[in-house]
């Protein structure tokens, strides 16, 4: 008689996965297997595009412990299945997993399966975010401009006003006009600002660690790069003339592989965070850990970042203000 149980349970072929390879091989293994042995938060010149400037890292994911790379140039970011597919200019995951089985010599795996281990196996979902932009406007040109930003600043740093925000696939937030929105693209991330909102309702992004702000507009080299806590920071800094870069949020580091990059692009960089608790804390965490010099806004000038100094107390005298501390 046909048994069904004997057919479900009978050896079947199924297609190499990324458990199958992990089990075998270290995601070092694997990556050391296309671009030979690395040094976990080096940079390198990137084996996937041609690159003059160094820009290429592998470090560990602060929120899942495994390797991943980072194409600094460009944003590009990954585990180890996502490079090989780049590297080797595969059109599918399944044609690359298969290709990395074979180079690493591990034959197609037979296993055994019941009927309870034929089931979907549920993935994180990725945190989309798209937006809906919009023209400036008079109220949007004189938010901006109060810090002393431009329109041509904004352009240059890809920050918009927008009417809409989705959040994978679902409207969020719509803009109304006591309450405008702006969008900061970060390489191929965003993060959505709605400046006249408090606590959770203010700010929503997905960017990671590794998205720094301002990090696509430098130079490939200078002299000066001034580490703030914000993008309004380092866009107030490019109107006065000084390069500059925040952390994907404020309550976050600058990761090593891209102090690596920048210590070696620039000849001095100075941390200059909010004059608080917290800004004063990882600003002092940061210059000790890389020998950097730190500084704050005087006290008795009652504000405690860049952009408020301008609000406040005017464009020339915060340009002087500034110009005095890093002298």
């Amino acid at each position: 008689m046909y048994n069904t149980n004997a057919v479900l349970n009978r050896e079947v072929k199924k297609a190499v996965t990324q458990e199958d390879i992990l089990s075998k091989f270290s995601e070092y293994d694997i990556f050391a297997k296309y671009i030979g042995e690395f040094k976990i938060g080096n940079i390198y010149n990137s084996p996937i595009r041609k690159d003059g400037n160094p820009s290429f890292g592998i470090f560990v994911s602060y929120k899942t412990g495994s390797l991943l790379y980072k194409d600094l140039a460009n944003g590009d970011c990954g585990n180890v299945f996502k490079f090989v597919k780049q590297f080797k200019n595969m059109s599918t995951y399944k044609e690359t997993l298969e290709s990395i089985a074979n180079d690493l010599n591990l034959s197609s795996i037979d296993v055994a399966m019941d009927s309870a281990q034929i089931k979907t196996k549920s993935q994180p979902r990725e945190t989309l975010i798209s937006v809906t932009r919009k023209p400036l406007n008079l109220k949007d040109i004189d938010f901006w401009s109060s810090f002393g930003i431009s329109k041509e600043t904004l352009k240059t740093f890809q920050v918009s006003p927008i009417s809409r925000y989705f959040l994978n696939g679902t409207v969020k937030w719509n803009y109304v006009e006591e309450s405008p929105m702006y969008c900061y693209k970060i390489f191929n991330k965003f993060k959505i600002y709605r400046p006249f909102e408090k606590g959770l309702n203010k700010w929503r992004g997905n960017l990671g660690p590794l998205d720094i702000q301002g990090f696509e507009q430098l130079p490939e080299s200078d002299d000066l790069l001034i580490i703030t806590k914000s993008l309004k920071d380092v866009m107030v800094l490019h109107e006065m003339g000084y390069h500059a870069v925040s952390p994907a949020s404020e309550s976050s580091s600058i990761p090593e592989i891209v102090m690596r990059n920048l210590t070696r692009r620039f000849r001095k960089i100075i941390v200059f965070y909010d004059r608080d608790k917290a800004g004063m804390t990882f600003a002092r965490k940061l210059s000790k850990e890389y020998k950097l010099n730190c500084i704050f806004i005087n006290k008795k000038h009652k504000t405690k970042d860049i952009s408020d100094l301008v609000k406040h107390k005017g464009y020339a005298t915060a340009l002087t203000l500034f110009e005095q501390m890093i002298n």
